[in-house]
């Protein structure tokens, strides 16, 4: 490599970011930065989003900005049944690639479907006698446009407690820092030199935060592909056939619905007037000739006086766009662009309508000849186990807090906010809640370390006036904290201030080994050029 490379730099958000093409000059950006004593600053897929925004919003020349673009090359070992993923690839397609509006010189490096990791994987084929036969990952998140180096530095999962993305992890390839310059690095999950996965540095920088240094590549495990099959039904809380609150014994219990059932999430709508819930759920099965597709819909259409229309979509992504605090706005608007709808709605009193407008968006399960019947879906692996990857983040932008919790104690956390909202009504904000389950993690910073977890996440709608940090996350944090249960947040969310009462000190004494991860990081990056202010103030003393 020249000494000095000629590397490609591309716009985003105001800020120039580089794209090194290699692992070559990936080191030479870290020892420009430890030079220049700048922060390095690594864009994925933005889906952290309170983490990209604090690095874009505050451009200076103390930062230096890198993106992996160019590195997403995907390479197999047959023979291992292993997958080795440069840092950039994304998981699968990511409609909102900043390269999309890049120069035509950069059109190669486009997210698309067939360049994903999921794509690539499923299609790759090695058995000539059963031309279906590809390889997967055993589970997936909720979405899958983030690139492999950011979902795993911040430790995400999906919803299967039997097996995880992070666990089939089996090393990961680092550009880290170095007192006489940047280094490439190796960590296996099998190192002979760490029988104890607790002095082994791989469950260190497996969930790194970015502190460590660039992912360049990892190597995964794979499985062979699958297809699901599952359902979505939605009820009433009354309805619900799970106990989530701990005071219908009769009903299957919380934990055992995690357990049974491979895959599964639940939105959690507890507005009064609304009080519903939605169960999504499905189970693999083997690949075979003939099967047909029947990709999961999170937004079906409705029917509205007899006629099928996405328009409760349209009308709630305005109303939680405006907080519900506009009602009087939002129906002058309605009148001029959809007027059956306003004369309508208009007659409702205000109390009346906004539950009235989210049942529409939620609406129960049709009824045929008495019984309930849920939505039926058939998919490839990788097209609905991220059962929200089709939404859109420009019609609706989800903001997330997502607390892990002790899987035992999930009843405990869904009744003590039943309570609160029942106590505060406004309070409960204007969309629902996410819950769902992951298995136990042996990364030492993994939000499910040693222990299966119960995850809620907590929305509010991006476009919403003000801040969540205002009032709303943090009163929730405090509710929960003051009821005496315990949780981890998730890292690539937002995170309480580290001077609260469930920041810096909290988290240090929820994680057995955070002590022996900030050394192992400090030794990787003696010039602190991986540490950037957000990471500071929620972390360090």
């Amino acid at each position: 490599m020249s000494p000095n490379p000629v590397i490609d730099t591309l716009m985003v958000n105001g800020v120039s970011y580089n794209l090194p093409a290699n692992t070559d000059e990936v080191v030479y950006l870290v020892n420009q930065a430890q030079q220049a004593k700048q922060v390095v600053c690594l864009r994925g897929a933005a889906h952290s989003r309170p983490l990209i925004s604090s690095l874009e919003a505050e451009v200076n020349a103390g930062r230096l900005y890198i993106l992996l673009s160019k590195m997403k090359a995907v390479t197999f070992n047959d023979a291992s049944r292993q997958v080795t993923v440069e840092g950039g690839c994304h998981l699968g397609y990511d409609p909102s690639d900043p390269l999309d509006a890049a120069p035509a010189a950069l059109a190669a490096y486009r997210s698309t479907l067939e360049n994903s990791l999921v794509y690539q994987l499923d299609n790759h084929r090695t058995d000539p006698q059963n031309p279906l036969k590809g390889w997967a990952l055993p589970d997936l998140g909720g979405i899958i446009h983030q690139t492999v180096g950011g979902f795993l530095s911040t430790g995400s999962s999906g919803s299967n407690l039997y097996a995880s993305f992070n666990e089939q992890l089996v090393s990961v390839t680092i550009v880290t820092g170095g007192t006489d310059g940047a280094r490439v690095q190796v960590f296996s999950k099998d190192d002979p030199k760490y029988p104890n996965k607790n002095e082994n540095p791989f469950y260190a920088v497996g969930v790194g935060l970015g502190m460590f240094g660039v992912i360049v590549s990892a190597t995964f495990q794979c499985v062979d592909n699958f297809n699901i099959k599952g359902q979505e039904s939605t009820t009433t809380e009354a309805d619900c056939p799970i106990d989530l609150f701990g005071d219908h014994p009769e009903k299957e219990s919380l934990v055992d619905f995690f357990t049974k059932k491979t895959y599964k999430r639940i939105m959690w709508w507890p507005q009064s007037g609304v009080n519903r819930t939605v169960i999504w759920q499905a189970e693999p099965m083997p690949v075979s000739a003939g099967f047909v597709p029947n990709p999961y819909k999170e937004i079906p259409n409705i029917k509205i006086m007899g006629i099928e229309t996405p328009l409760p979509l349209e009308l709630c992504a305005h109303l939680m766009m405006n907080g519900f605090s506009d009602i009087d706005v939002f129906l002058s608007k309605l009148k001029v662009q959809h007027p059956v709808a306003y004369e309508f709605l208009k007659a409702l009193d205000e109390k009346e309508l906004v539950p009235f407008l989210l049942k529409l968006f939620v609406p129960l399960d049709p009824v045929v000849n008495g019984t309930p019947q849920p939505q039926q879906f058939q998919d490839v692996w990788y097209g609905s186990i991220p059962m929200d990857d089709k939404i859109s983040d420009t019609l609706i932008p989800v903001w997330f807090t997502e607390l892990w919790f002790p899987i035992e104690t999930g009843v405990k956390v869904l009744s003590t906010l039943k309570t609160f909202f029942q106590q505060n009504p406004d309070i409960v904000g204007n969309f629902s809640y996410e819950i769902y389950p992951a298995r136990h993690s042996d990364f030492w910073l993994s939000a499910a370390y040693q222990r299966d977890v119960f995850r809620i996440d907590m929305f509010w709608y991006g476009d919403n006036a003000g801040s969540p940090l205002n009032e709303f996350y943090p009163t929730l944090w405090n509710e929960l904290y003051n009821a005496g249960l315990v949780f981890r947040p998730h890292w690539g969310k937002f995170l309480p201030a580290g001077d609260s009462q469930e920041g810096k000190a909290y988290l240090r004494n929820n994680y057995p080994n955070w002590d022996q991860w900030m050394a192992i990081r400090e030794q990787m990056d003696p010039h602190q050029v991986f540490v950037s202010d957000y990471w500071r103030s929620h972390l360090f003393a």
